[in-house]
């Protein structure tokens, strides 16, 4: 880096009144000056806490939180839940998500806009038999009403109107990490 020398890549936002002359916003993040000359950088992005919190998987996130409190509550120090996957299906309003080995539907209950927060509801649908590694969600659209998720030796199936989770059984299903649907096929690739 000492031969191309700072080339300034973290600084502060800048939003002008023209947008489309410069519209940056720095969500999430914050401009930290470094207080010694010695410092390798002058200046650091860091991460900061999301904006608000919507909800929180049972079992994870931060205990206590509720979407009238003013603060944030004191830092999780409990087991970390990993969301493995998640994936939007038809209609927008929705999600299939998978936090360790619970499969979850969330949903919009309520819509936000620039100054309130939506609402979201989060409802467990099924549980995976394993609880690491990332899955892989699709849905073969309203016309299909299913979604499949795989986790690498399993398969699930998830149906979009009874909203009954099921395992594949199918002897033919060999396990698979990654799935496609390609006109109305489901493709699996094989471990």
């Amino acid at each position: 880096m000492d031969i191309f020398g700072d080339f300034g890549f973290v600084g502060g936002e800048n939003a002008t009144a023209d947008s489309v002359q410069d519209i940056q916003s720095c969500i999430n993040w914050y401009v930290e000056g470094s207080p010694s000359k010695a410092s390798k950088t002058v200046v650091a992005l860091l991460g900061a806490p999301g904006l608000t919190q919507l909800l929180s998987a049972p079992g994870g996130g931060a205990p206590g939180y509720s979407p009238t409190m003013t603060a944030w509550p004191q830092p999780y120090s409990g087991p970390l839940l990993e969301v493995r996957g998640s994936w939007v299906l038809p209609g927008q309003t929705s999600a299939l998500v998978v936090i360790a080995n619970a499969c979850y539907l969330v949903s919009v209950v309520s819509f936000g806009s620039e100054s309130t927060p939506g609402t979201l509801s989060m409802t467990q649908v099924g549980t995976l038999l394993t609880t690491g590694n990332p899955v892989h969600i699709r849905d073969n659209g309203t016309a299909g009403n299913y979604a499949v998720i795989v986790d690498g030796p399993y398969g699930y199936l998830y149906n979009l109107t009874t909203r009954a989770f099921s395992q594949i059984t199918d002897p033919g299903f060999l396990g698979s990490d990654t799935v496609a649907e390609i006109d109305g096929w489901w493709i699996f690739n094989r471990p």
